[in-house]
C-alpha cells in the first residue's frame, strides 16, 4: 500500500528512477563487479515491488472513484 506520507506522485518517481537505472545497467550486468551486480539485483527487486505498490494504489484510486460517481448517480 502507498502511504499517504509519500503519494502516489513519490511512488511513481522512484519507480521511474528504478526503471531508468536497471535500462542503464541492466545490459552490461556481466562485466559489473560482484558488489554492483548485487546492487543491480536488489533494484530489480525493489522495482518489482514499487510496481505492484502503484498497480495497487492505481487501482484502489479507480474503486475509490468509481464508487464516488455511483453515489452521486444515486442522489
Amino acid at each position: 500500500m502507498v502511504s499517504k506520507q509519500d503519494g502516489l506522485d513519490g511512488e511513481i518517481k522512484r519507480l521511474g528512477r528504478s526503471r531508468y537505472m536497471l535500462s542503464r545497467y541492466d545490459s552490461r550486468r556481466s562485466t559489473l563487479s560482484d558488489s554492483k551486480r548485487r546492487l543491480l539485483s536488489d533494484e530489480q527487486s525493489q522495482s518489482e515491488t514499487l510496481e505492484t505498490r502503484v498497480k495497487n494504489a492505481v487501482a484502489e484510486a479507480f474503486c475509490f472513484l468509481g464508487r464516488d460517481l455511483l453515489s452521486r448517480a444515486a442522489d
